[in-house]
């Protein structure tokens, strides 16, 4: 893949000024196409609406509300801060919280970096009583 203007040179600036990448190196282009390649699935107004809400808007009043069960999956290496994830658990009575490590792929985007102990997990969370290996 050559990186050029427009659309992808916009997307792979966008996500690739972080270090370390937050995809693993040896596969980090084929899924970063694969992930672009989803969103742009979303029609773009309702992906504009959803991306400005997820990052503007304040939705602690909202976290405190949510009485499901939950889990809660955060990387120790994220460009989100993972103490913003045991607030969120703090908050959600309940709630079970992952922190991958750096060293487990504990970036931003686990079910990619780490599929095995993904999956696992949310198996776990998902069927409680199934002993999942």
């Amino acid at each position: 893949m050559v990186w050029g203007k427009g659309y992808w040179g916009w997307v792979k600036g966008f996500f690739f000024p972080f270090s370390p990448s937050p995809f693993p190196l040896n596969r980090e282009v084929l899924q970063f196409e694969w992930i672009v390649e989803c969103n742009l699935r979303l029609p773009r107004a309702i992906a504009a609406t959803l991306l400005y809400n997820h990052t503007h808007m304040d939705w602690r009043d909202q976290i405190v509300r949510i009485r499901k069960q939950t889990l809660i999956i955060a990387g120790r290496k994220s460009i989100i801060p993972w103490t913003s994830q045991v607030w969120i658990n703090q908050s959600i009575p309940g709630s079970e919280l992952e922190i991958f490590e750096a060293a487990e792929g504990g970036g931003h985007f686990m079910f990619i970096e780490n599929p095995e102990k993904f999956s696992r997990r949310v198996l776990q969370f998902l069927s409680p009583s199934l002993e999942v290996s």
